[in-house]
């Protein structure tokens, strides 16, 4: 029979065949997906099948894609959305040339992936009036994030809200940026959290009911009246081999039974040892990189500075000069962030409106001087900086 895949999970090894010949659907398992070198199914491809009534109902044996899967390299890949594949086997591709691709043909495994250079990735080639295409673009290792790497979540977007009602209120969305996702600052607070108690060792295992083994970490929220709220595993028997070992019961407040497993729930996540780093020193001296900063950042400025860097960089200058005497007036508008393991400052460049920040300084100790080579639009800032905590502040809000 011919047929269209639906849905297919690789972590859970399973999904489902829309029939083309009867309209059926079927039940697809990983082991009967006839691809040594990719056992994986890509929803929206054309597959053939052998059907099968089992005792849960029709279910697909013997599966086979229609279209080659081809292996190559990311060669580039632009913040606009498309890039280059070179693929592995050019002999056998369209004149041996690069394949380009659009960020959507990228199959993203259930979450946001854009490709960097040197990726490795499986594809099919399609032909357009512009010549060789790639699409159903798949990474060939594992990019999720160690949240989703850790656990098989059922509904994950239901999750975060169910999280964000059960802690104190706090603004979750955007303020500047659309986003395709919802509360996507929680998910970017959850999801960096995580990864920073799993590299601290702070995400425990206990023995729940049944000698069925439970895991928790702290989230690092509230509740209303302060209790702390942790994130509370299941162990999970998957059915592939790639399938992680736990899936998220629910977030739950300290007092919860469910936590009564653990003799000592796990401390949160630990972003900094010296309290000082916090602090903006205004003894010391500021190095801003202007180049750097104009150079790779002009989709950030307000679009009345973008086309002009001479503009550009006399508003910094103005900018950067306010932001260092307003922080001297008071310690608090420099705010902590955590990025890619390291502790920096953000200073507010109001670079169109005197009392309005339009972008944030990423400031960074660099031996005796402070150092800015970058800027952040605030949504950007504000994922960073919560992180450590919520900010407090006239500048910075989601």
């Amino acid at each position: 029979m011919r047929g269209i895949v639906k849905f297919f999970d690789e972590y859970k090894g399973f999904g489902m065949i829309m029939s083309s010949d009867d309209n059926e659907t079927y039940f697809a398992h990983v082991s009967q997906i006839r691809d040594i070198e990719e056992q994986v199914l890509i929803e929206g491809e054309e597959v053939t099948f052998t059907k099968h009534q089992s005792e849960k109902g029709p279910a697909a044996r013997e599966i086979l894609r229609k279209d080659i899967r081809h292996r190559g390299a990311v060669k580039t890949f632009l913040d606009k959305g498309f890039g280059f594949i070179v693929p592995v086997d050019r002999e056998n591709d369209i004149n041996g040339n690069d394949i380009y691709v659009h960020i959507s043909d990228i199959v993203s495994r259930g979450h946001y992936w854009q490709p960097q250079a040197g990726d490795e990735v499986s594809f099919v080639i399609a032909t357009t009036d512009q010549g060789p295409k790639a699409i159903r673009v798949r990474p060939l290792v594992d990019t999720r994030p160690p949240f989703q790497k850790f656990a098989v979540y059922s509904d994950l977007d239901s999750e975060l809200e169910a999280l964000a009602t059960l802690a104190h209120k706090e603004d979750w969305d955007y303020r500047h940026t659309e986003s395709n996702q919802r509360l996507p600052i929680l998910r970017n607070f959850i999801f960096y959290t995580f990864a920073r108690l799993e590299a601290e060792g702070k995400i425990a295992t206990a023995s729940g009911e049944n000698g069925e083994r439970v895991a928790c970490f702290n989230t690092g929220l509230a509740t209303e009246r302060q209790e702390a709220i942790f994130a509370v595993f299941g162990q999970f028997k998957g059915v592939a081999d790639t399938s992680p070992p736990w899936f998220l019961r629910k977030f739950a407040k300290e007092s919860d039974r469910s936590l009564t497993f653990f003799a000592q729930p796990p401390d949160i996540a630990n972003y900094f040892t010296e309290p000082s780093d916090l602090l903006y020193d205004t003894r010391i001296r500021l190095v801003t990189d202007f180049d750097h900063i104009i150079g790779g950042n002009h989709d950030r400025f307000p679009r009345e500075l973008a086309d002009n860097d001479r503009k550009m960089k006399s508003a910094l200058e103005v900018a950067i000069e306010s932001a260092k005497r307003r922080v001297r007036r008071n310690y608090k508008t420099a705010i902590p962030q955590y990025y890619h393991g390291n502790l920096q400052l953000l200073l507010p460049l109001c670079l169109v409106q005197p009392e309005q920040a339009d972008l944030a300084l990423v400031v960074a100790r660099e031996n005796e001087v402070y150092r800015a080579s970058t800027v952040l639009t605030l949504d950007m800032a504000y994922n960073n900086a919560r992180l450590i905590a919520r900010p407090d502040t006239e500048w910075l809000n989601p």
